[in-house]
């Protein structure tokens, strides 16, 4: 706060202190108050001064600071059994054009995953990240994970938490927490929540299942995404690679996905209890669909889906002699509100930079080929 806040706040105060007094020592009602004894005069003045008082010494918040990079954090799912068997993945964008990857020497000193309590927002772990997150750029992170396009070890970046502290944590009791990502001290993706249930069993949940991510700092909107678990049997057309390019309802309209152009990841069958997501979008609101949806607005999502009617690279591999048929339940998602991020910030320690968004001029690129990510 400048010096003028605080002196106009004073004088505020100064006044309401005088008026209070005025009214309690002669019998005018200034504030609703008489003459009255003088426990009574103490008890009143205090309460009447108080709210000025506490605002002059409440911590004052951090400042605000644009992160250096937008970070999107994607669970691997909604329900975990345990800490062990967390999983979440990171996709990492700036405002260079070429989209994720591009970031033309954005100097990255710390990054640490943030969990905390989503019943008190208690901080129960800060763990240092050192997953790959991209390349030209200054990463000087100790003992992180040099980043690489060879798919072979392109999983680095589908992040699991060091054992030692997730078995530190299994310890605590299971229930909803939160997590973000922190980048130079500064909240740089979107705030996710999750749920531990010991009792949670892969086998029995939804092969296919929606659910959407609320924005980062320096994206103007959520996203929806598309949580898949290999089913038991595993099946041997559902791919990774099919998932990504995968129709979709939305609004009850089927929308057929993207050319597939030779990109995307290298087509491997799910095995029975893997995680996979799909984050769909971009930043600007087009998939690249046809016909195509505006992903800044609120829709629908649904899915009727049997993987061995698309094509992908290669050929389908081993496809099974009795296609199966997928379906996920309709969700509805308004990509706008970001209450989890809201209440992060607003319970975040006194002093700690809180995040703010760009210029509304500067340009966030998509960070990844239209439809998926």
């Amino acid at each position: 706060m400048g010096i003028g806040g605080i002196l106009n706040r004073n004088i505020f105060c100064s006044v309401l202190a005088a008026a209070a007094v005025m009214s309690m020592v002669i019998n005018i009602p200034l504030l609703g108050f008489r003459k009255m004894k003088p426990r009574a005069f103490l008890i009143a003045g205090i309460l009447a001064v108080w709210p000025c008082v506490r605002a002059q010494v409440a911590p004052a918040a951090g400042p605000t600071v644009v992160p250096v990079v937008g970070v999107w954090l994607v669970p691997a799912g909604e329900v975990f059994k345990s800490w062990l068997d967390y999983r979440h993945s990171v996709r990492m964008e700036s405002d260079a054009p070429g989209g994720a990857d591009k970031f033309h020497g954005v100097k990255i000193s710390s990054m640490e995953t943030i969990i905390r309590r989503a019943d008190t927002q208690q901080t129960v772990a800060r763990i240092p990240f050192q997953g790959a997150i991209g390349s030209e750029l200054m990463d000087e992170r100790p003992g992180h994970v040099e980043f690489t396009a060879d798919y072979a070890t392109y999983d680095a970046r589908a992040t699991a938490l060091p054992d030692g502290e997730a078995k530190r944590m299994d310890q605590g009791p299971p229930g909803s927490y939160l997590l973000a990502i922190y980048v130079n001290g500064v909240r740089a993706s979107n705030v996710v929540k999750i749920r531990l249930d010991p009792g949670f069993d892969v086998v029995k949940a939804p092969t296919l299942q929606w659910g959407g991510l609320e924005s980062n700092p320096r994206a103007p909107f959520g996203r929806v995404l598309l949580w898949a678990i290999g089913p038991t049997p595993a099946d041997p057309d559902l791919t990774n690679f099919r998932l990504n390019f995968c129709p979709i309802l939305v609004d009850g309209t089927v929308r057929q996905p993207p050319g597939l152009g030779g990109s995307g990841p290298r087509p491997r069958a799910l095995l029975s209890g893997q995680r996979f997501a799909v984050l769909f979008g971009t930043n600007s609101g087009h998939n690249g669909y046809t016909p195509d949806f505006d992903g800044s607005q609120l829709h629908t999502y649904a899915m009727a889906y049997t993987p061995a009617d698309q094509p992908q690279p290669g050929g389908p591999g081993n496809p099974s002699s009795q296609p199966r048929h997928y379906t996920a339940a309709p969700f509805s998602f308004d990509p706008k509100p970001h209450p989890l991020g809201d209440a992060w910030d607003r319970a975040s320690p006194p002093g700690e930079s809180r995040p703010v968004a760009p210029p509304v001029s500067v340009a966030i690129p998509a960070s990844a080929p239209p439809g998926h990510s």
